[in-house]
């Protein structure tokens, strides 16, 4: 737990009787980064860069992994097929590790350890409104990082020079470290320095010079960059906590208090996405180039399908805005009397399971060119204000929480382009909103259903099968044609090779593993042992 402690101690100094305007002058963790960030005076191109990676990586072949594991979408041809069968290597994620986690070596910079030179900067300029939203940024990527591979970097992540070589911190402390990390991004974006720069990265600068630097709630005032980003925080906290309750359990009342301090109204979700003038969204561009090698993935096709069937859902037209018809083009829809027969594929494209027929293709990935990825949003932070009060008792609480998602049915959309588009214009103006699901019971299973419904190709939906095996998925076979499933989901990915091959602390676990906070697999299913869903 040493850099846990190390962490809590700035914190615990930030946060005690010195002034905000006095830590800001002085020395702080990260100012005397040797990376490269020295001759820069301002953060902007440097938060710039930060956000445009973090979309490209986030959307792109990590998205992929996670939702073909999850098999909300099935890998049907070449890499793709072998990945859905829990063929990944890795050679195969090592882009994914490299730009998720930042300042490995050979090569140093990138993702979080920009995030840390972009807080160096703006101490130096007094902005803690900046420092606090770099800080948002670094645990995020870190904290998902380790919920993804486990033990990672973190304590002599981001000095290269003294540290060619850092070690990899056992993931509950680094999930610790995040926790406090986000302490110190809430306490700096309460700080208001009197005669400092403190704009954050929107706003005017002396001599009337714009920042136009904010790309995720591009054209708010700082003052609302301030609000807004010490909700994610929140809802980050609560995300984590959630991450280490089945260690845990005293987590869940962490997090439900977190949560509740968290994102209140979807107006305020944090989304990936891109503007077709610069580049597609990368769902958008790898359909483009490799439509082929996926298609919607049969458990959740089923389970829409299914719950339609037993009255706890209706077609509100989302059904319609993930997939159509791969003939007509015309969206899919549910419900008897009302089914026009698309249905997903198995994993690997299996030829053989039931369940499956593959008589489907994607709207949003090859329709929505400027489609947002859920990042943090009001959808997750309700839904884990309900898991957590019905883990701990209360009910009531979890009731409401759930249902006002149901009732608030929302996906990603970018209000400027896609209100215009043909496809989206009756849903997606300014966002995705869909009529209301009927009034439902917070079981844990209607929970974490809606949650991965409405969470589509986020990793928050493997972090909540690994803490409670919901929903009911059995494993993918080892080939296209078998029908005898492995024994469970991998409960992790693989290390990237370059930092394996550089670093002699990257520690050697197999493809079968489990991390620290999921120490225990969820039980070997079968396509015909599972619930109706299949």
């Amino acid at each position: 737990m040493r850099i846990a402690k190390a962490i809590a101690l700035g914190a615990a100094l930030l946060l005690s009787g010195t002034a905000c305007h006095d830590f800001l002058t002085g020395p702080s963790l990260g100012i005397n980064d040797p990376n490269g960030h020295a001759s820069l005076k301002d953060p902007g191109p440097l938060y710039v860069g930060l956000e445009a990676g973090q979309a490209e990586n986030n959307t792109a072949q990590l998205a992929r992994f996670v939702a073909e594991y999850m098999q909300q979408i099935s890998g049907v041809a070449r890499q793709q097929q072998g990945f859905d069968q829990y063929i990944v290597g890795p050679g195969d994620d090592d882009g994914s590790f490299a730009s998720v986690w930042a300042a490995l070596p050979p090569a140093g910079g990138g993702g979080a350890a920009d995030a840390r030179k972009i807080q160096a900067i703006a101490l130096a300029q007094s902005d803690s409104i900046y420092v606090g939203i770099a800080k948002v940024w670094e645990a995020m990527i870190i904290g998902d990082a380790a919920s993804i591979w486990g033990a990672v970097p973190y304590s002599q992540a981001f000095d290269i020079n003294k540290y060619p070589q850092p070690k990899y911190d056992d993931q509950m402390s680094v999930l610790n470290a995040v926790e406090t990390t986000l302490d110190q991004a809430i306490a700096f974006l309460n700080c208001n320095p009197a005669g400092k720069t403190n704009l954050g990265p929107t706003g005017v600068l002396p001599g009337k010079v714009p920042r136009t630097n904010e790309v995720i709630y591009a054209g708010r005032s700082s003052a609302a960059l301030v609000a807004v980003y010490k909700a994610v925080a929140h809802t980050l906290k609560a995300r984590y906590y959630m991450h280490m309750a089945e260690v845990d359990p005293s987590n869940y009342a962490k997090a439900l208090a977190e949560a509740q301090l968290g994102i209140a109204t979807s107006d305020d979700d944090w989304t990936w996405f891109a503007d077709v003038a610069t580049g597609a969204n990368q769902w958008v561009s790898f359909q483009g180039a490799r439509g082929g090698d996926i298609s919607g993935g049969a458990a959740l096709v089923n389970l829409m399908r299914a719950r339609v069937n037993a009255g706890l859902d209706i077609d509100n037209g989302r059904f319609g805005f993930y997939y159509v018809e791969p003939n007509s083009g015309l969206p899919c829809t549910l419900g008897a009397g009302n089914d026009n027969g698309c249905t997903g594929a198995r994993p690997g494209g299996n030829s053989v399971l039931p369940g499956g027929g593959d008589d489907i293709d994607f709207n949003i990935f090859n329709n929505g060119s400027n489609f947002r990825q859920p990042q943090v949003t009001f959808t997750e932070t309700k839904l884990i204000i309900a898991e957590a009060a019905l883990q701990t008792g209360n009910v009531t609480l979890a009731d409401s929480a759930l249902n006002a998602v149901r009732n608030n049915e929302t996906y990603g959309a970018d209000p400027i382009n896609e209100a215009s588009d043909s496809i989206y214009a009756s849903t997606c103006s300014p966002t995705c909103k869909f009529a209301a699901q009927p009034h439902v019971a917070p079981t844990l299973q209607n929970i974490i259903e809606e949650k991965y419904i409405d969470l589509f190709a986020t990793p928050e939906v493997w972090n909540d099968y690994k803490r409670t095996c919901l929903p009911y998925l059995a494993a993918a076979p080892s080939t296209p044609t078998s029908s005898a499933t492995r024994a469970n989901v991998p409960g992790r990915l693989p290390y990237g090779l370059t930092a394996a091959n550089a670093d002699p602390n990257t520690p050697n676990v197999g493809a079968t593993s489990q991390n620290a906070n999921d120490p225990h697999a969820c039980p070997t299913l079968t396509y015909t042992s599972t619930p109706a869903a299949w």
